[in-house]
């Protein structure tokens, strides 16, 4: 038994009359007569009785068709629930993204995005670029916000996600890494550093939550073949950088990161790593109509064209 059946049986009593019937559900006669006699054929007994004219119920399709009416009607309630929650879904937008410093143009851009589309709820959750990309992957967010990190002498495709073609990505702001010094530090009076330079000092890291971070950097020690010294290990930037103006170590952190600190130096590097700040969408036939406006809106006025 399916819904269509139910609303031919329900068509035919209302009219007791199959043409009109037809003509009412915009089927053939003989698809209305057919989607019937299988349907009195499922349940065993037969609705209508054909041999008076016009045709009439039987007893037994007197009690079937009072509690399809209501079967029915509870089908077209449901449809027309799933319809509108399915509008509110689709207004919703959630996007996950790395952090950024207060003045970060790119959330400035959400903020820009949202006084366009005023009627999409959008929820900003805050994360590091695993995490991210994994609830992006499993539909628990619609956009990602999230970074590669390189050394300036590498080239883009080789460090981002566009060679991945589960992704569309673009890259919306590249941000070399400085290293920031209490402003008494001996390094602070410098122009530039090497990494030879930090291989001397206190170092603030981040915290292997912070994996993309975490990895580039011991990369690069690794080829640089420098041990530093970890004077502490941090949760967040937040933190590095308030230890970093208590004089407690220097730490390597983007400058856009760094930007509202106070009570520290940033010192370029000679050869600077850089983060490569990249939106990702899920690369899928139907992709959330929000989440590539953003994607697009993000890529057209941000990043490097």
């Amino acid at each position: 038994m399916d819904m269509q059946q139910i609303e031919c049986a329900l068509s035919v009593a209302k009219h007791l009359n199959f043409s009109e019937a037809s003509y009412e559900l915009m089927m053939n006669q003989s698809t209305v007569s057919k989607k019937i006699a299988n349907l009195e054929k499922e349940i065993g007994f037969s609705l209508f009785d054909r041999s008076t004219h016009p045709i009439s119920l039987t007893a037994m399709g007197q009690i079937f068709i009072e509690g399809a009416e209501t079967l029915f009607e509870d089908y077209l309630q449901l449809l027309s629930n799933l319809s509108a929650s399915s509008s509110e879904l689709d207004k919703k937008l959630t996007i996950g993204s790395i952090g950024f410093s207060k003045s970060e143009s790119i959330v400035n851009k959400i903020a820009e995005f949202k006084m366009i589309y005023p009627d999409v709820n959008i929820e900003l959750i805050d994360g590091t670029t695993t995490p991210l990309v994994e609830g992006l992957l499993s539909k628990h967010l619609d956009i990602a916000i999230v970074s590669s990190m390189y050394s300036c002498e590498c080239t883009d495709d080789l460090h981002c996600f566009k060679s991945d073609s589960r992704f569309l990505s673009a890259s919306i702001s590249k941000d070399p890494y400085y290293l920031i010094v209490h402003p008494d530090h001996p390094l602070a009076s410098q122009k530039l550093v090497t990494y030879d330079d930090i291989a001397h000092v206190k170092l603030i890291m981040l915290d292997k939550r912070m994996d993309v971070y975490h990895n580039a950097l011991n990369n690069l020690f690794a080829a640089e073949n420098i041990t530093p010294k970890i004077a502490m290990t941090s949760s967040s930037a937040r933190d590095a950088l308030t230890l970093v103006a208590r004089n407690v170590g220097v730490a390597i952190l983007s400058k856009k990161v760094a930007a509202d600190a106070s009570g520290v130096i940033l010192v370029p590097f000679e050869r600077p790593l850089i983060r490569d700040t990249q939106v990702l969408i899920r690369n899928e036939r139907r992709k959330p109509e929000y989440a590539t406006q953003l994607y697009q809106f993000l890529q057209s006025s941000t990043g490097d064209h």
